[in-house]
This record gives structure tokens, C-alpha cells and sequence, in this order.
């Protein structure tokens, strides 16, 4: 094997899941709006990506913390694509946006 070799390690049928709910997030993010929910789609490796759930978790806060003590949220997507890499990633950058109150 030459330098140049490159190896993919991605599975065909992840690569074909996602693909597939690529197509399927069209659909269903404006499903989501029309029912008045927030649909973002995200990677969870990326900082951008936590950092734009964020806001809108930040926002959504602002807006029923007066009448709900708590928000949900809903982390989707096929298996090894990032959910508890993400849930983590959000959970050490709100720690900084978010301080804690004792």
C-alpha cells in the first residue's frame, strides 16, 4: 500500500441512513415549524453547530422559563452519528454560557 491509499471505514449503510434522512429532514423540519416547534439540524462535532442549539435553547428558555421549569429537548439519528458526542458537547459549552447557581 502506497502513501497515497486511502482508506474509508464508513459503513455503505450509514452512509445510505443518512442520506436518507437528509431527505427526510426536508420534509420534516417544516412539519416541525408548522406545529410551532424548532427543528435544527446539526453536527455534533462541530462547534458551530452546538453553538447554534444553543442559542435557540437559550431563546426558548427566555420564553416559557415563566411558565414551564423545564425545556425539552430531543436528540435524533441513527446509531454512532454523534447523539451523546453532541448532548456532551453542549453540555461543556453552556457550562461557560450557562454558569451554574449555588
Amino acid at each position: 500500500m502506497g502513501g497515497d491509499a486511502v482508506v474509508n471505514w464508513f459503513p455503505g449503510h450509514m452512509a445510505a441512513a443518512i442520506r436518507a434522512i437528509r431527505g427526510r429532514l426536508k420534509k420534516w423540519n417544516p412539519y416541525f415549524e408548522a406545529c410551532g416547534e424548532d427543528c435544527v439540524s446539526s453536527n455534533a462535532h462541530s462547534k458551530s453547530s452546538v453553538r447554534k442549539i444553543l442559542d435557540l435553547v437559550e431563546i426558548k428558555l427566555k420564553e416559557v422559563i415563566a411558565r414551564e421549569p423545564t425545556l425539552l429537548v430531543m436528540v435524533v439519528g441513527v446509531p454512532n452519528v454523534g447523539k451523546s458526542a453532541l448532548i456532551n458537547s453542549i453540555h461543556q459549552i453552556s457550562l461557560s454560557r450557562f454558569p451554574a447557581k449555588t
